[in-house]
C-alpha cells in the first residue's frame, strides 16, 4: 500500500498514513487564531524576530487542518517545511517560559476542537 502511494504521489516524501478527523478549513484555523491573539489573519504571514505567532499557526494548521509542514510553509510564506520544523521546536521553549502564550494557545485549541 505504501509503495502504491509513493508511485501515485508527486512528492514521495509527503506520503503518510496519518488520520485526521474532520479537518477544519485553514481559513477558519487562522481566523480563530486571529481572534484569540487579537490580530489580523495577514499578520501570520509576516516575518518577525522572536515572535511565536507563525509557529502557533503552523502547529494548529498541521494538527487541525491536516496540512503537511510543506503546505503550511507555502500558506504562511515561510521558506520550507524544514523552517516550519525549526519554528515548532522553538515554540516548545517559548511556551514553557510564557504563561500568557500558553493560555492563548490553549483557548485557540479548544475553539478549534469545537469547530470540528
Amino acid at each position: 500500500m505504501y509503495q502504491q502511494r509513493i508511485e501515485a504521489h508527486g512528492r514521495p516524501e509527503d506520503v503518510s498514513f496519518r488520520q485526521v478527523i474532520k479537518p477544519v478549513a485553514s481559513e477558519v484555523v487562522l481566523e480563530i487564531l486571529g481572534e484569540v491573539f487579537g490580530m489580523d489573519v495577514g499578520e501570520f504571514k509576516r516575518r518577525r524576530h522572536s515572535c511565536p505567532l507563525r509557529a502557533v499557526a503552523a502547529r494548529c494548521l498541521i494538527r487541525y487542518a491536516g496540512m503537511s509542514q510543506r503546505d503550511v510553509a507555502e500558506r504562511l510564506r515561510v521558506g520550507s517545511g524544514s523552517a516550519i520544523s525549526k519554528q515548532l521546536a522553538a515554540l516548545v521553549g517559548k511556551e514553557a517560559k510564557d504563561r500568557r502564550l500558553r493560555r492563548q494557545v490553549k483557548e485557540a485549541e479548544q475553539r478549534m476542537g469545537e469547530a470540528r
